[in-house]
């Protein structure tokens, strides 16, 4: 049964009368492009739980250098997606973290110098901060943890085909001598 039918004059709240042309509900967000806009940097007041990459305070040649550097340490190979994605999604995590922690600090050098100072305000937003950094840094570990399993088991492996192909090449190298030496036999 719908809430709407439980819901009468009587119990509902003075604040917000009952009526046919106003929901019950939630409102479901802007509905303008303008407000739609407006809504979409919502996240970008500090920018720790936002998913845009550079923010309008941040350097883009920063971000890029932070990624090509997480290349040039792996070298993915260019048919190697897996690769290629492990590698740009811990740049991205590394990005995300070191943004955390930037703003970890502006918080922290900006709040009294004693804690038993702080104010629950000074404690709510020290708090805060510190889940932020502490989220992206596990987010950056788990990226980097896979990117660094991805890497060693492509390692082994090749490893392991480098030790296959020499046990293959002693073989023949010993087939060859055997036969030479029954060729010398015959001769």
């Amino acid at each position: 049964m719908p809430i709407d039918e439980f819901l009468t004059e009587e119990n509902c709240d003075d604040a917000q009368p009952l009526s046919a042309d106003k929901p019950l509900h939630r409102s479901t967000g802007p509905k303008s492009p303008e407000g739609k806009a407006r809504s979409s940097k919502n996240r970008l007041t500090h920018g720790c739980r936002s998913k845009e990459t550079v923010l309008a305070d941040e350097d883009p040649a920063e971000f890029e250098f932070t990624v090509q550097a997480w290349f040039d340490h792996y070298q993915p190979a260019e048919d190697d997606e897996v690769a290629g994605l492990l590698v740009y999604d811990t740049a991205l995590a590394h990005w995300h973290f070191k943004r955390n922690r930037k703003r970890l600090e502006e918080i922290e050098s900006r709040l009294p110098g004693y804690a038993w100072n702080w104010t629950p305000e000074h404690i709510n937003l020290f708090s805060t901060f510190s889940r932020y950094k502490t989220s992206a840094e596990r987010a950056f570990s788990r990226c980097f943890k896979e990117v660094e399993a991805y890497y060693t088991r492509l390692h082994r492996r090749e490893h392991l085909n480098q030790l296959a192909f020499a046990k293959l090449a002693a073989i023949d190298v010993k087939w060859l001598n055997q036969q030479e030496q029954k060729t010398a036999k015959k001769l």
